[in-house]
This record gives C-alpha cells, structure tokens and sequence, in this order.
C-alpha cells in the first residue's frame, strides 16, 4: 500500500513520462506487460473492488471501461522523441506501421546502393589483376622506340658539344 506494507490487492502503477528524459517515454523497448495479465486476461480491473470478500466482485466499472475508451480517443500519444505530432491511440498504430514501412525501404535502397558499390569495386578490382599480353607488348614497343629515338637525341647533342669543342 501507500505506506509500504505489503497487501493482497493487486496495485497499478502508471509512471509519469518526462519528455526531456529518453529513458522515462514509453516506447517498445521500455514497455512490459505484467505476465499475470497475459496469461490471465480476466486480472484487467473491470469490476469494481467488493467491500465484502465473500462475493465475486463488486459493480461493473462502465467508469473504467470509460476511460480506457477517451484514451483510445484522445490525441496524446506521439510516435517517438523526433515526431512531436499528437494521435490518437488508434492512429499511433497506423504511423507506426509507416514508420517501420518507411524504415524497411531506407534500409533496401541502403542494402541496394552498397551492393552496386561492391560490384563496381569488385569489377574494377579485376580489371587491375587482369593483365593483357596484347596492350602490354604494345606498351613495351613504344616505350622501346622512344628510348632509341631518346638515345639518338643525346648522341647527336654529344657529337655537336664535341665538335664545337674541337673547333674552339
């Protein structure tokens, strides 16, 4: 109870969201369900407490039921920190389903972009290994024939500054 004495009655306990604390919003990480109520669906209030303990229950709680069906009306709930946008309980579920829709497709085009990425680098991967006899006896021929056209160069400039050494 109150006072911290152990009690018989079941007590439900709503802990007061603080919008500037992540960790006290509900979201689906940081939502139990009691297992009791799981299993046993009938443990949701929907009588009232009996004053004497030899009935069943007391009335029926038509002000319970009440509530529960303003919250499902009203426009409270929003879908997480970063969508301020109030719903209702009832639209939570449907921007939750885009949401997670929306995220499913950012991921696949992310998934498809990085596989292209793979391929081009894979592709131009093997085109750096592979090597082609072909372009590279090409290659040697004409880097032959400029070191023959370069080496005739430096001899005929040789042959120039020594004539004009001996003529001097």
């Amino acid at each position: 109870d109150k006072d911290g004495n152990r009690t018989d009655k079941v007590i439900y306990v709503y802990n007061e969201e603080d919008p500037n604390e992540r960790d006290s919003l509900y979201s689906l990480n940081n939502i139990n369900v009691n297992k009791d109520v799981v299993e046993n669906p009938a443990l949701i209030p929907h009588r009232h407490q009996s004053d004497t303990p030899d009935k069943m229950g007391g009335a029926i709680a038509y002000d319970v039921a009440e509530k529960i069906y303003e919250l499902w009306e009203t426009e409270d709930y929003t879908l997480n920190p970063s969508d301020v946008t109030p719903c209702s309980f009832e639209n939570f579920y449907t921007k939750f389903c885009g949401e997670l829709a929306n995220r499913g497709s950012v991921q696949k085009t992310t998934e498809e972009s990085l596989r292209a990425t793979k391929e081009q680098v894979n592709s131009r991967r093997q085109e750096v290994i592979g090597v082609n006899t072909d372009e590279e006896l090409q290659n040697m021929i004409k880097y032959q024939n400029a070191y023959n056209a370069s080496s005739r160069y430096i001899n005929v400039v040789s042959q120039m500054i020594e004539y004009l050494l001996t003529s001097v």
